[in-house]
């Protein structure tokens, strides 16, 4: 149950795309044009294995799914050009961008005397944060930027615990990604996922959506 996994922590850790923000679907569109580029459509279903890692890993993928390779410089090149279709979409965001719930859980949750911290792969977040104007919201902003390697290696988690002056035992990370799950369970955190309970097979408890999270939460017997 979410009370088990909170009754004994006092961090909580955010995803951003996905989790926070309706943004993913961004990330899915650039990737789909980058493709297309090249020749190739996007499979819907390759979505999945696309969240939550850094744009070469993204872009590997999608090349071996269809039996290509590249020069790592011509990798970089396309993975580039792929970031400048998706931060053109993000002068689309707002306000109305954020997910239902979202703001409202990690409300409740620093006035229940929680840390709260975003930890996100995205090298474009201080843009999003910036356009949905929820910066103050969190103790602690960890992006892309801030690290070498993506998740689901847990440098990000590790780094963030570290911000926070947590033990990374006393966080739990909200993620709608497997990669970003098996990172925070690498770092020694728990994990709720955010999604498919068969496509997040490896969370410690699963929700739709943290609207579906604050109907428990806001509940003194969650």
């Amino acid at each position: 149950m979410l009370k088990n996994l909170l009754d004994s922590v006092e961090a909580l850790v955010f995803d951003l795309d996905g989790v926070i923000a309706d943004t993913a679907k961004f990330h899915y569109e650039a990737w789909k044009r980058l493709l297309e580029d090249l020749g190739f459509q996007i499979d819907p279903n390759e979505s999945e294995q696309l969240k939550g890692v850094g744009r070469i890993q993204a872009l590997e993928t999608l090349l071996t799914n269809r039996g290509i390779d590249f020069p790592y410089s011509k990798k970089v090149e396309l993975a580039e050009r792929k970031n400048a279709y998706y931060v053109k979409l993000l002068s689309l965001v707002d306000e109305g961008f954020l997910l239902p719930g979202g703001m409202e859980f990690v409300s409740l949750a620093k006035e229940r005397g929680y840390k709260t911290a975003l930890a996100t792969a995205s090298k474009n977040a201080h843009i999003i944060l910036n356009k949905t104007r929820i910066c103050s919201y969190f103790d602690v902003i960890v992006d892309g930027t801030m690290v070498k390697r993506t998740k689901p290696d847990p440098e990000i988690f590790l780094l963030t615990a570290k911000r926070l002056k947590a033990k990374p035992e006393k966080c739990v990370v909200f993620e709608d990604a497997y990669a970003g799950i098996e990172g925070a369970k690498k770092a020694g955190m728990k994990c709720v996922g955010i999604g498919k309970p068969e496509v997040l097979s490896n969370a410690d408890f699963v929700v739709d959506s943290l609207a579906s999270a604050v109907k428990m939460f806001g509940n003194e017997h969650y």
